[in-house]
């Protein structure tokens, strides 16, 4: 079985509480953000 990826981006607080949602779904997420820190 494949795993599905999602990428997200933004590190804002509702990317960031979406990555966890995803994940506890088995989602491999990927999270982009512009800035150099989070």
């Amino acid at each position: 079985m494949k795993t599905k990826s999602v990428a997200i981006i933004g590190a804002g607080l509702a990317s960031l509480s979406a990555s966890i949602y995803l994940r506890k779904f088995g989602f491999k997420v990927d999270v982009f953000e512009q800035g150099k820190e989070l």
